[in-house]
This record gives C-alpha cells, structure tokens and sequence, in this order.
C-alpha cells in the first residue's frame, strides 16, 4: 500500500499541474478532498493556497475554520494546524 505522504505528494503535483498560472491570487478555487482508502471525507470546502500571496497570508485574519472547511498549502512540505 502507498504511503499517505506519497499520495499527498502526487495530489499536490496534480493539482499544481492543473493550475494555469494565468490564475490570479484572488482566485477561489476550493476542493472537496476525500481519504479513498477509508472512504471518509477529509473537507468539504479546501481552500487552496497556491500563489505567493495566499501562502503569505495563510490562516492569518480567521478566527477559525468552519467545520469541513481546510486550507492546502501548496508547495509546502510540513503540516500546518490550527488552535
């Protein structure tokens, strides 16, 4: 069985080879991401942060994350949690 570490690392090159740098940072584009090997959903609205500026501004200005709701920082290779 593939390890998740590799799985997250071919979902993010897919998704980064989908995104057309055409797309400007104030783009929504928002995933529902699901745990195939589980059959769970892991999000139901992920936010994906992609461009400079949205990596910059992270979680910053959010209370919190509304249940179902993610941020995916992409590239970014630790895992980022908020309290």
């Amino acid at each position: 069985m593939k390890s998740l570490r590799w799985i997250l690392t071919a979902l993010r090159e897919q998704v980064t080879q989908r995104l057309t740098p055409r797309r400007s940072p104030a783009s929504d584009l928002r995933l529902r991401v699901t745990n195939l090997t589980r059959n769970t959903v892991l999000a139901t609205h992920m936010e994906v942060a992609n461009h400079a500026s949205t990596r910059n501004k992270g979680l910053l200005g959010r209370d919190r994350l509304a249940p179902g709701e993610g941020l995916w920082i992409v590239p970014c290779e630790s895992v980022h949690t908020s309290a």
